[in-house]
């Protein structure tokens, strides 16, 4: 309960105006911080009383404390197999390789390896971990694609269900790593080999939001034409680069031609870099699948640690499976089956907020909620301002904080760039 004393007095304090002072506010809000972990690193049984004490503080104090909150996990070893993580009522493994000298106070970027049936985990890794440019970027690859035919962990053999489901546990391990490690959420990148890089389309189209960029390896076939080439605009705004042999007799060159072209028209930053016999060191597989890995971790690694993710304000989305909806700064009704696809506008620009759907939530940032503050004029007299409203159609919107959906959505996504003050319906 010291926690939840601390979060009191650290509010008490602000609303004397006692914190005058660089200093005091620097303790106030490494107590808050501490606050905020404890809340993280509770079970959800026990964490009603911290979330209580917590939701006396303001957002903007809360999103100043997060900063602050080290990451949950103590690990620093550099390579690791053996490490957990929940997600769908299960227990999933996931291999982890730390930069050497990690140190908890930076933010590293990550390079997340959607797992090959056929492929074991410590080789998955070690692929990367053996090149020196990757030195400086957290490892992770979790163990999901080897587990597809387990009717427990998937009961829905449909494609469409299988691979969604395995999207939503991936999502999941992302979250537990960025809460777990100290990860830069702003500077994901992803990358896969045939039906792992299937994978990284799949994820990409679906969860867009949550990467920098994509890099596709020798992906293509049906799985891609009729799982990702429908909703490839989705990837508007993200680093794409596209790996594949041109002669390619597994996964056709055509597709990824098809890919790239839908990606660039649809404002992603797209290149296809194509692979010719003379770009292998040694023998020529007859089959030119996959690429040269050489080649290969060249391109990973120009890209891994440049790009950066933008959540996006204003996009055109194309909403396909259940698990979508979390879109950008805006929640959108998903469709409960693949035949019910539809694509929605949303925008939020100059304050106005608009989406040609109903049913539509926009997810105020800290920023978009201005606390009323009182002024002393010159004449003596006080004056209060709301600040500026958010405007949907005709209608002027004030959000009200709610710090409690701003730590429950810290807690799911540990997405600490992307932060949920307020909720704001664009219904009328």
């Amino acid at each position: 309960m010291a926690a939840v004393r601390s979060v009191a007095r650290t509010v008490g304090l602000v609303a004397v105006g006692w914190l005058a002072s660089a200093a005091p506010v620097r303790a106030a809000r490494n107590e808050l911080a501490k606050d905020v972990e404890a809340y993280l690193r509770a079970p959800a049984a026990a964490e009603g009383p911290l979330l209580d004490a917590l939701s006396t503080a303001s957002c903007r104090s809360l999103a100043e404390a997060i900063q602050a909150v080290p990451p949950l996990s103590p690990l620093r070893t550099v390579k690791r197999h053996d490490l957990t993580f929940e997600s769908r009522g299960a227990t999933w493994t996931y291999s982890l390789r730390l930069p050497s000298g990690y140190q908890p106070n930076r933010r590293y970027p990550v390079l997340a390896l959607p797992d090959h049936a056929s492929v074991d985990a410590r080789d998955g890794i070690d692929f990367w971990a053996s090149d020196p440019a990757f030195d400086g970027v957290i490892l992770f690859r979790p163990v999901i694609t080897r587990h597809q035919d387990d009717r427990t962990r998937f009961p829905d053999p449909q494609f469409f269900a299988v691979h969604q489901a395995m999207a939503e546990v991936m999502r999941d391990g992302i979250a537990h790593l960025r809460l777990h490690y100290a990860v830069d959420p702003d500077r994901v990148t992803m990358t896969g080999l045939s039906q792992a890089g299937f994978l990284t389309w799949f994820y990409a189209v679906t969860f867009p939001d949550d990467l920098a960029a994509i890099l596709p390896e020798s992906a293509g076939g049906v799985a891609v034409r009729g799982g990702c080439l429908p909703m490839v605009e989705n990837v508007a705004g993200l680093t794409v680069r596209i790996l594949h042999a041109k002669g390619d007799t597994v996964c056709p060159y055509a597709d990824a031609v098809a890919m790239h072209d839908a990606a660039l028209a649809a404002g992603a930053s797209a290149t296809l870099v194509t692979y010719e016999d003379a770009d292998w060191r040694t023998a020529v597989p007859s089959s030119r699948h996959p690429g040269p890995h050489d080649l290969r971790r060249r391109h990973v690694a120009e890209v891994v640690k440049t790009a950066r993710r933008a959540v996006p304000t204003s996009f055109r989305r194309r909403l396909r499976y259940a698990v979508q909806g979390t879109e950008g700064r805006f929640r959108v009704p998903p469709p409960a089956k693949v035949a019910d696809a539809f694509t929605v506008t949303c925008a939020a620009k100059d304050g106005r907020l608009t989406a040609d759907r109903p049913g539509v939530v926009y997810l105020a940032s800290v920023g978009d909620v201005v606390l009323p503050k009182t002024y002393r004029l010159s004449n003596g007299l006080e004056a209060t301002t709301e600040g500026v409203p958010l405007r949907i159609g005709t209608r002027s919107v004030f959000p009200t904080e709610d710090p409690r959906l701003l730590l429950r959505t810290l807690k799911r996504t540990g997405d600490r760039s992307r932060l949920v003050a307020a909720e704001v319906p664009l219904d009328p």
